[in-house]
């Protein structure tokens, strides 16, 4: 288990929490009153002169390293040299303040998203420090480190941009833009007391009805990463050959988050049983409704790394309602998972609605004004021989045929659909023999042979042809099928024999979006995961010394 360091989150109920002798202060590893952090990343007790002259200061912010004393340990022969974030590591010095050395630059660096304060990196978007005033103990929250610096920054809203990190820490990067991150209006549940602020968006009736796709003929009209599309809706992204993409599984989860559904998830997911070829684990999304929910749960899945998406709060129907009760439902369910699962309101990026009854346009209306990226509602049938649809921006009309009216018709710019595919079954009912939950292509007495062979039925269709992401709706009521474990033997034999295959990626909705954004052949992705996994070592590293 890796505990957590100075200046990050700990659990306050349980003791000797943090590393390095630091003590969980309202949440966040710190050190106690009367000690001060050194150069070593320790709290120790303070002398009586530092005591005189920060008397009055903030022992968060005062872990300054005492630069002279550094240099003299940097002179003496008998003793190891060490150098502070931004330093020289030329010598072999050791790199203080949860920095590393940089080999090719000879400097200690800070990691991706951190920044340099009082000789120590911290994350750019700390989510609270503490603020101690040692004359009245008083303890105050801050939702940025700049709050507490006083610092402050240019708005960044508006500009163009590519990730979040050139938005700033009061911005987040949506369709290309720079737009202030979430307030909820007053009348969504649990409501932060805000006034209704999201990013602007035309109402329905003054929007224009989508027009066809442009491409190919004009592909000055829409151009990744905010948009994509094709007219037949089989293309893959980036003019890329079937043959030398990926072929994406998503799997995705319906359903409120309890004992029972995590005691499925850990049997599929928990033991890291399946790896992807280039050694990232699979990945997968749960949409959470928020009736008999578990967050700690939620936040456990989080960590391990599910995606968590909304799929509202109540469960009910929304086709019929207004824009702001979709609202309500799904933005509001995003600010429930932020504040009961501790889940970064950034990471919920997709809703699927309830009991997959799309809204139409009030539901994307809903979307472009919540800042959601991607819906996975619609479903689309390609046939049972068929090609399968990629998923596109709603700049343009969708590229298949909608089957309940309730599709968008007006342009929605950078919302991604990622519709679902219907499954093929010899078990489904006879006059239509397609669904789109999997629950509905089994019956009760499906085996896990009948399970595994339809499942694979419907993913050749995609791996033979072009390479379409293949998701799976998975729900409760299908991986307890009948009280029995054939459908999960049935996934799990599945998930075995598709990953033996070199070309085969088994990912959540939120990564196939960021791989379509910025489309990658399998050769230039083969080694990803493997970098990022030996930086995750390095960190684990540094945080236990």
């Amino acid at each position: 288990m890796i505990l957590p360091t100075y200046g990050e989150s700990c659990d306050k109920s349980t003791y000797n929490t943090c590393t390095h002798n630091l003590m969980c202060v309202n949440g966040i590893c710190a050190c106690s009153q009367g000690q001060k952090l050194n150069a070593f990343g320790f709290c120790s007790a303070e002398s009586e002169s530092t005591n005189q002259s920060t008397n009055n200061r903030n022992p968060l912010l005062s872990s300054t390293l005492d630069h002279q004393k550094l240099a003299s340990k940097q002179t003496s022969t008998t003793m190891q040299l060490y150098s502070p974030p931004a330093g020289s590591c030329a010598n072999k010095e050791i790199c203080l303040g949860g920095s590393i050395c940089d080999h090719d630059r000879k400097q200690c660096i800070c990691g991706a998203d951190h920044q340099i304060h009082n000789a120590t990196c911290v994350h750019n978007e700390l989510r609270a420090m503490i603020f101690i005033n040692m004359q009245t103990s008083l303890i105050l929250l801050a939702t940025n480190i700049d709050c507490i610096l006083d610092i402050s920054k240019k708005s960044n809203i508006g500009k163009q941009c590519n990730d979040n990190r050139e938005c700033g820490y009061e911005a987040r990067c949506r369709r290309g833009q720079c737009v202030r991150k979430h307030f909820y209006s007053d009348t969504s549940p649990k409501s932060s007391g805000h006034s209704d602020k999201f990013a602007s968006f035309s109402s329905e009736g003054q929007r224009g009805t989508a027009m066809e796709c442009p491409l190919p003929e004009h592909p000055e009209l829409c151009q990744l990463p905010h948009c994509f599309c094709s007219k037949e809706g089989n293309k893959p992204p980036g003019n890329l050959p079937a043959r030398d993409i990926p072929q994406f599984v998503i799997l995705t989860f319906d359903d409120a988050i309890n004992d029972i559904t995590l005691r499925d998830y850990q049997e599929l997911f928990g033991n890291n049983n399946f790896h992807n070829m280039n050694g990232c684990p699979i990945q997968g999304t749960i949409f959470v409704s928020h009736e008999w929910t578990n967050y700690d749960a939620v936040e456990r899945l989080h960590r391990q790394g599910f995606e968590i998406a909304s799929n509202s709060i109540t469960h009910d129907r929304l086709t019929e309602e207004s824009t702001q009760r979709w609202l309500q439902e799904m933005a509001g369910e995003r600010e429930i998972l932020t504040r009961f699962g501790n889940i970064p309101e950034e990471d919920v990026q997709g809703i699927r609605a309830p009991r997959l009854a799309a809204g139409a346009d009030k539901q994307f209306e809903m979307m472009e004004r919540a800042n959601f990226l991607y819906d996975n509602t619609l479903l689309a049938d390609p046939g049972e021989k068929g090609e399968p649809y990629w998923p596109q921006t709603l700049n343009y009309r969708i590229s298949w045929p909608c089957s309940d009216g309730y599709c968008p018709k007006s342009s929605f710019p950078g919302i991604w659909e990622v519709p679902i595919n219907v499954f093929y079954g010899s078990e489904v009912n006879e006059s239509t023999k397609r669904a789109s939950m999997l629950r509905s292509v089994v019956n009760l007495n499906s085996t896990s042979t009948y399970i595994y062979d339809m499942l694979m039925d419907n993913f050749e269709r995609a791996y033979y042809t072009n390479r379409a992401p293949y998701l799976l709706t998975l729900s409760a009521d299908f991986l307890q099928l009948n009280g029995s474990k054939e459908a999960i033997n049935a996934i799990e034999s599945f998930l075995g024999t598709v990953l033996k295959e070199r070309d085969v990626y088994v990912v959540s909705i939120s990564q196939l979006i960021e791989w379509m954004q910025n489309p990658k052949t399998l050769s230039e992705i083969s080694q990803v995961c493997i970098f990022k996994l030996v930086l995750i070592k390095i960190k684990s590293i540094i945080k236990n010394l």
